[in-house]
């Protein structure tokens, strides 16, 4: 061992110490017989018959980049071999993995590969939770109408699942770090169903048009709570589909046949009417896939931002998404198109993964298009109308037809600060997402996809809209402007800027019909 010198161990140098009968790490002791057999097995890993040209480049180098199949004893085999050739040095060897069990269980293999003991030569670090009381669970707070993200306590039930994993895999005790105390009177006996904790427009709407008029005396497993079902009842009436008795309308029952939130259908309706109908279909899968199709892994969160930039739309986050998406298709044809489909196949990962694109996200969006267009045909009769791209209106309308279907969920600006809105009714901060295509451009007016809450209020799928597009809908007319307990209006700012666009499209009217034909 005293031979040793750093950098300059060879592999046959190295082979010799591991084959040897006596233990070079202990004195006076001898390797195990478990050992020569998991040795013998570790020489027919690929990476073993490489030992010497790794070494090679070890040796020359500072940075190396390794890449083999998965099994081929990368993670156990070459962190042996930097041990023996830095030995001398007594440095350590830092092998990163990406979950705790991998951690674990690869230091527990080369441990007993090295026929040392877990902790000794060998040891590993994993992030443990120092919080084993509280879980982040979602929610829905009603009066804001905003996605909640929490922490709280577990459930009593969570609680002895949680205590029964100790010793599962290997000998282990449970230390709960809260006190009797509150396990009995703040823990709930099991975690809250979603019916508690969930928007209820889909639910009471489709309860409606099954014909179950009495939503409230409705048979649940689990009652919701009255404030979320109230504000479903609200919001499906702003949006045409229930009427003041709560009665279902013709419109209610066309939405309740959508398979995503009923807001669609008049944003379909609405687009239909503008002739950009297949542009808003496309919009509506992009913002009800699982997840986002915008990747920014914190190692290289910049590179991300970069790229995504060249998808960017300053006045809509939808049009963003719809701009990524059109580059996809579009490149994934053109692949098609002049190679074989393997090819293509590896081109358009390629090209994703430079554009920082997740393409299962995206493959999800065109299987979920293509349902949404079999949805529209059926029930307005018709086939989808794509938009003049080379139009001045191609994204005017886009954003008309938005803002006319989510116009309940419309916030103004707060003069106060830089990207920080108001919600319209509510009143109730909330600042633009910071991934948001719209941040530091500071638009009056615009309607939003998700109000979320987690340390912050954010608004997300945020789009620019102008309010002569809102002045016209009953959300906006003065008589249901929100008031304070005295009267007064609670927020005169929207009051104001209505009246504004009022006056705006008055004075152009009344200058077109004083105009000489």
């Amino acid at each position: 061992m005293d031979l040793l010198k750093r950098n300059k161990t060879t592999a046959n140098e190295a082979i010799k110490l591991e084959d040897a009968e006596n233990h070079p790490l202990r004195k006076d002791k001898q390797h195990s017989e478990r050992y020569f057999k998991l040795l013998e097995a570790r020489r027919e890993l690929p990476v073993s018959s490489m030992r010497q040209e790794f070494l090679d480049v070890y040796h020359s180098t500072k940075v190396i980049v390794l890449s083999s199949e998965p099994g081929s004893g990368k993670t156990t085999q070459i962190p042996q071999f930097v041990f023996w050739d830095e030995y001398a040095s007594k440095k350590g060897i830092i092998c990163t993995l990406p979950t705790r069990l991998a951690a674990s269980s690869a230091a527990q293999r080369v441990a007993d590969e090295m026929d040392v003991k877990i902790g000794e030569e060998v040891g590993y670090s994993v992030r443990l939770d120092n919080r084993t009381g509280l879980a982040i669970r979602h929610g829905f707070n009603p009066r804001l109408g905003c996605d909640t993200l929490r922490k709280v306590p577990i459930s009593k039930a969570s609680a002895r699942l949680r205590a029964g994993r100790a010793g599962r895999s290997s000998p282990g005790t449970c230390y709960r770090m809260y006190t009797k105390k509150d396990f009995d009177e703040i823990f709930l006996p099991s975690t809250a169903p979603d019916i508690l904790k969930s928007d209820l427009s889909e639910m009471v709407l489709l309860l409606k048009a099954l014909g179950f008029h009495d939503v409230a005396n409705f048979d649940f497993v689990v009652p919701p709570h009255p404030e979320p079902a109230f504000r479903a009842f609200e919001d499906l009436f702003w949006m045409g589909y229930l009427a003041e008795d709560s009665s279902i309308t013709i419109k209610g029952k066309m939405a309740a046949k959508l398979r995503i939130h009923p807001a669609w259908y008049n944003a379909f309706a609405e687009a239909s009417s503008l002739g950009c109908s297949d542009e808003m279909i496309t919009i509506a899968a992009l913002e009800n896939t699982q997840q986002s199709m915008f990747l920014r892994p914190q190692p290289f969160r910049y590179a991300a931002d970069l790229a995504h930039q060249r998808f960017s739309c300053p006045v809509s986050d939808q049009m963003s998404l719809m701009n990524a998406f059109h580059s996809y298709i579009r490149t994934k044809n053109q692949f098609q198109t002049l190679m074989g489909k393997a090819a293509a196949d590896k081109a358009v990962d390629e090209w994703c993964a430079h554009a920082f694109l997740n393409r299962g996200v995206l493959e999800e969006a065109v299987r979920l298009r293509k349902q949404l267009k079999e949805s529209f045909t059926s029930l307005f009769d018709q086939e989808p109308t794509v938009s003049d791209f080379t139009s001045p209106d191609y994204d005017v309308n886009i954003r008309k037809a938005l803002a006319r279907s989510f116009f309940y969920r419309s916030a103004i600006r707060d003069p106060g600060g830089t990207d920080w809105y108001k919600t319209v009714h509510g009143n109730w901060p909330a600042g633009l997402h910071p991934d948001s295509s719209l941040v530091g451009i500071n638009h009056e007016w615009v309607v939003y996809g998700g109000f979320s809450y987690s340390a912050y209020q954010y608004l997300s799928s945020v789009t620019a809209v102008d309010p002569e597009w809102l002045i016209d809908l009953d959300y906006f007319q003065d008589a249901n402007m929100a008031k304070k307990g005295d009267g007064r209006l609670k927020q005169p700012q929207v009051f104001y800027s209505l009246a504004r666009a009022r006056e705006a499209r008055e004075a152009r009217e009344a200058q077109k019909g004083n105009t000489p034909a």
